[in-house]
């Protein structure tokens, strides 16, 4: 073999490796191929990313990493003898008589949704002692069309001379005292007791900050640009994503559950302004046997940093949605 013939056969070799690494670093422009692309590059086709399942499952691992919060789990027991000041679902609230019980516009008493005793509970964001309390309307849609259809309160000091029967004297209801026929309507009819466990959370897919993220791994991980592809839809990603991605992405990200703090679930959208009320006080979710807002839904209460800093509970946002 001539020089020249050794030169043409190195010149063939090195342009094939080079559109190889070309491939290999996820070029963006439009490929061919489909999700078991033999290289196993990530890429874009005819505006949809080309992703195979393992470099899938590193971007999911590289967000839950990158997303991490601490998260209070609460898990629920159904028990006759809960105590009115312990942490619970439902029941009746500890309620001393000096004070002013919260009512809707139209001017009837709220109901205990939950109340946690604080001293059953670890989180530097709140008080060691005291009682937090969550209380919504009866009607149809729970107070969710009603600015004083809800209520969070917090005791600071617990008097220990208040009891149930106290409490019953003031005409405060719980529900399991409610009246369906009367179109009374609560999440839950009996009452539960509680108990927490920390674990980590990270951001849900119905989160409104969960496509930005996954767009800047995308782009960190595989050089994918979404602002650079045209996709039609609200929800950008999922446009980007073929059925089996998007379904495989968003069971990886549910944040369903009983909690406080980590991250919220949503079955529509996230209401939330995006840095506006963005701590997660509280969720009780549906658990498809004795708790249930609507058609399977999810209630949520949220507030700012600065506010839960102060322990101003006023301006907590409650929001519940349903399928």
């Amino acid at each position: 073999m001539g020089i020249f013939s050794i030169l043409r056969a190195l010149t063939a070799t090195n342009a094939r490796d080079a559109e190889k690494a070309k491939k290999t670093e996820f070029d963006l422009k439009n490929d061919t191929g489909n999700n078991t692309d033999a290289t196993g590059a990530v890429f874009v086709k005819e505006n949809m990313l080309v992703i195979p399942r393992e470099k899938l499952d590193i971007l999911i691992e590289r967000i839950k990493k990158d997303t991490e919060r601490k998260v209070i789990n609460i898990e629920t027991e159904e028990k006759a003898d809960i105590g009115l000041t312990d942490s619970k679902f439902g029941g009746y609230p500890y309620w001393p008589s000096n004070m002013e019980y919260p009512v809707n516009s139209e001017g009837d008493k709220l109901i205990l949704l939950a109340q946690i005793n604080l001293s059953d509970v670890s989180d530097n964001r709140l008080p060691e002692t005291g009682i937090l309390q969550f209380f919504i309307s009866c009607d149809d849609i729970n107070g969710l069309d009603d600015e004083k259809g809800y209520k969070v309160v917090y005791h600071k000091d617990i008097d220990p001379s208040v009891t149930e029967a106290s409490v019953k004297e003031l005409g405060i209801r719980a529900a399991s005292d409610l009246d369906h026929e009367n179109d009374e309507y609560m999440p839950l009819s009996k009452s539960y007791s509680l108990t927490f466990s920390e674990d980590t959370d990270f951001i849900g897919s119905s989160c409104n900050t969960f496509e930005s993220v996954v767009a800047g791994e995308l782009k960190s991980l595989y050089n994918i640009d979404m602002n650079e592809v045209e996709i039609d839809g609200y929800y950008k990603l999922y446009g980007f994503l073929n059925a089996d991605d998007s379904d495989y992405l968003s069971e990886a990200f549910s944040n369903a559950g009983h909690k406080m703090f980590g991250y919220p679930f949503f079955t529509q959208e996230d209401p939330r302004d995006n840095g506006e009320n963005d701590i997660l006080l509280f969720q009780m979710d549906s658990d498809y046997k004795d708790i249930m807002w609507g058609d399977s839904g999810v209630g949520g209460f949220f507030i700012s940093e600065e506010n839960l800093k102060n322990l101003d509970f006023d301006k907590v946002v409650y929001n519940w949605d349903c399928y």
